[in-house]
């Protein structure tokens, strides 16, 4: 699926989907008083 960002301009992601999902979900819940304060602000 990248293969033509790859080719067009030389770029790869850094993580595959499964540890970018996994890290995101981590970094939620590591500062969740950050994400109430965010969610405070609506």
């Amino acid at each position: 699926m990248t293969s033509k960002i790859d080719r067009e301009l030389g770029w790869r992601p850094a993580h595959t989907f499964e540890t970018g999902i996994r890290e995101t979900v981590a970094w939620y819940l590591q500062n969740q008083a950050w994400c109430q304060s965010a969610l405070s602000r609506h």
